[in-house]
């Protein structure tokens, strides 16, 4: 297995099934949880955490038994009310699916800093894409998990069935596909270039039955000042990319000034730390806005004016510009070298 940093943290929340199947199933003795530093996940706080390769070594305790076929799938269908942590209580308070989905993206190092969800919109649709950044670490039911969790929880959330139009998997079909089209449908893609869950754009608009705002400005406060915390183990310019990819998921325009605000430095610390990390602010808003335009012209067919504005440009104009910099060509004549 690839080292893991010893610093990388989960929330114990998302350990709570696999604490109690590795009992049900014999897996673990309590000696051996207690080595793992496991031992309290139980009994534990919303906001406490356990060690990423303690999490790690409880899903490869399930993924080697007799009982891991399709295990993975049915965790993330079964919505724990033991198993909530900061970030799902946070969620649970939204106004909106939407909104749910993008602080879920945003703060998501509350749950796993390993994880990472990015949203594609495509007019009508929309495709949730997921990957971990110790993938090979992690046995595939691990992402079932995740994959089949986030449409439990959307379907939670909203009292709504959430049909997907399409999932895809990175990993070769398994011997128990019959599992996956009972989540997910019978449109589901394996050795894919990426996991992704396709579904219609509209379901975003769909109201949060639990939602609080009294509840979710106290939830966030708490929230927030936990992922201060766990953000002091990720590089600042990690931290900035995940800001600029959910912001310019939801459609927003990115500043400085916003960044600094929701990461709760100042404009001077900001441009300070990025530097010493060999980056700058523009550098990668320019990096994330020059790849996500030739994905939008590659896929969508999306108007010049709509991209500009959405890529947080004042006009067609500057997108042009900005575009005819990138690749030496204007957006106009490279969609009609791909069609």
């Amino acid at each position: 297995m690839p080292a893991i940093d010893s610093s990388a943290t989960v929330s114990a929340a998302a350990a709570v099934d696999l604490v109690e199947l590795c009992l049900r199933y014999g897996l673990i003795s309590d000696a051996e949880l207690s080595a793992l530093g496991a031992d309290s996940v139980l009994q534990a706080t919303p906001d406490q955490r356990i060690a990423e390769s303690s999490y790690i070594a409880l899903w490869d305790r399930l993924a080697q038994s007799k009982h891991a076929a399709g295990l993975g799938l049915r965790i993330g269908q079964t919505i724990n009310p033991n198993a909530k942590g900061l970030l799902a209580s946070w969620v649970s308070q939204t106004t909106t699916l939407g909104e749910a989905l993008s602080v879920f993206i945003e703060h998501i190092a509350l749950m796993n800093p390993s994880e990472c969800w990015e949203v594609e919109r495509h007019q009508d649709r929309c495709v949730l894409c997921f990957s971990l950044r110790h993938e090979e670490a992690y046995p595939n039911m691990a992402v079932e998990r995740s994959m089949s969790a986030m449409l439990a929880w959307a379907k939670l959330l909203s009292g709504h069935e959430f049909p997907i139009t399409k999932a895809s998997f990175t990993f070769t079909k398994p011997s128990y596909i019959d599992a996956f089209y009972s989540v997910f449908g019978t449109d589901i893609c394996f050795s894919s270039g990426q996991n992704s869950l396709e579904f219609d754009a509209s379901l975003l608009d769909l109201p949060v039955m639990s939602g609080n705002h009294f509840l979710k400005s106290i939830i966030q406060e708490k929230a927030k000042s936990a992922w201060k915390a766990i953000g002091s183990g990720v590089s600042l310019t990690e931290q900035i990319q995940r800001q600029i990819t959910s912001e310019l998921d939801a459609g927003r325009g990115v500043s400085v000034m916003s960044l600094s605000d929701q990461l709760n430095i100042s404009r001077q610390t900001l441009y300070r730390q990025l530097k010493q990390e060999g980056t700058s602010f523009q550098t990668m808003y320019d990096e994330a806005r020059k790849q996500r335009a030739l994905d939008q012209l590659k896929r969508n067919n999306i108007s010049i004016q709509a991209l500009s504005l959405e890529l947080g440009f004042k006009d067609s104009s500057s997108f042009y510009k900005a575009f005819k910099r990138w690749y030496g060509i204007s957006p106009k004549d490279y969609l009609e070298s791909i069609l």
